[in-house]
């Protein structure tokens, strides 16, 4: 009997943007037990980077606010909060979705010396002020579904808000603030933070793994982003494990007044993925009930070390939307070995009919029916789990 470890064979279907659901991350799983752990600290590291990163941007702004020739002010690091990091995963609904650690951050900064000109007179507002801006900066492993990857950080800020007026309300110094400040500080610290080489970047480092390690509650002194660095063998005969799309059609979906969803003739993309492989074609003009052949190849999928599910299969029709759905075959059912269907649903809103349905309703149709062949010649009991820091090349 083949071993595969703690597998699962998830399925995706997906017609343009409206009715999507997000499937289960394929992976990267934890380190291994007894493991050599690598980390990144978050106080040591993540924290220096965000913190270096915002004081230099702090240092151009003053410089610009401080020549200003109508309204002046001055900018300063008030506090930097970090929260523990967590294990998350992405939310995509149109392919693979991965785990990623994430670390919450909310940054503060202090607007003081803030002065408007009137005639050829400056006036000083008699009260600092605070802008807050939250910021998750993301930790992939990528490339971890091909035996072995490296740590890439991703910084996410977010708009920055004004704190409320404590009382003054000067209409040039809120629109100032508001109207003009607010969103300078906006764009420069997305430059910032998100410009590859400040706190977004690849490192050299390589993963295999990833989790997110917090350890006292009370202190952030301790808290990582921790994986496995691989290493290199011989690669063992795989065993294959293919699914091949083979037919697409077009179903019968109205509204309750029975109008045709969307158009009467369409000629939708369709995207198939297996796994972390893709195939697309563009579909000739289909009508309701019609079927349509697909010459598409067999897609390898063999459960990737290091995962926790074996198969994403995606099929989608892309057109003026685009759904989504997925279906997960288990090892318990030999991966769904044979001919298996997922449907792809449209979504259109019925018009509110007061006083007893003030508000639109959301349907759901069945739209187009995807056939597909999985072809797991062996009985798989768990997907392939390598030797603590093994990959396979």
């Amino acid at each position: 009997m083949k071993h595969i470890s703690s597998c699962s064979l998830t399925f995706f279907a997906f017609t343009a943007l409206t009715y999507a659901q997000v499937s289960p991350a394929q992976g990267p799983v934890a380190p291994a037990p007894n493991s050599v752990i690598q980390q990144l600290s978050v106080e040591g590291f993540l924290t220096l980077m965000v913190r270096g990163s915002i004081e230099q941007q702090i240092t151009d702004m003053n410089a610009t606010l401080a020549a200003g020739d109508s309204q002046r002010a001055r900018l300063s690091l008030e506090q930097v909060s970090v929260w523990s990091p967590w294990l998350t995963q992405t939310q995509h609904t149109v392919r693979p979705n991965d785990r990623y650690v994430k670390v919450p951050y909310i940054v503060e900064l202090k607007v003081s010396n803030i002065e408007w000109k009137q005639g050829s007179k400056w006036l000083s507002y008699p009260w600092s002020r605070k802008i807050s801006m939250a910021i998750d900066v993301n930790n992939f492993c990528t490339g971890w579904q091909w035996g072995g990857g490296n740590i890439k950080i991703v910084a996410e800020p977010q708009r920055p808000y004004l704190d409320p007026d404590p009382g003054w309300t000067e209409g040039i110094v809120n629109f100032f603030l508001n109207g003009h400040l607010v969103p300078y500080v906006n764009t420069k610290m997305q430059a910032a933070l998100t410009t590859p080489g400040g706190v977004s970047q690849t490192l050299p480092a390589r993963c295999n793994s990833l989790q997110a390690f917090a350890g006292d509650p009370n202190t952030r002194s301790d808290d990582a982003v921790q994986w496995t660095t691989p290493r290199f063998r011989v690669p063992p005969v795989t065993i294959p494990l293919t699914v091949r799309p083979t037919h697409i059609k077009r179903l019968k979906a109205r509204t309750l007044a029975g109008n045709v969803l969307y158009q009467a003739v369409e000629a939708p993309g369709f995207e198939f993925w297996a796994g972390y492989g893709t195939w697309f074609v563009q579909l000739p003009p289909m009508i309701e009930d019609q079927t349509v052949a697909l010459a598409a190849p067999a897609i390898e999928a063999v459960p990737k070390p290091n995962g926790s599910t074996a198969l994403v299969v995606i099929a989608s029709t892309i057109h003026q939307a685009t759904e989504s759905n997925f279906h997960t075959f288990t090892s318990a059912t030999n991966f769904g070995n044979g001919t298996q269907k997922v449907t792809i649903y449209k979504t259109y809103f019925e018009p509110p009919k007061p006083p007893y349905s003030p508000k639109p309703r959301k349907h759901t149709v069945a739209a187009y029916e995807v056939t597909f062949d999985i072809v797991a010649p062996y009985q798989y009991a768990t997907s392939p789990t390598l030797e603590s820091g093994e990959t396979i090349d």
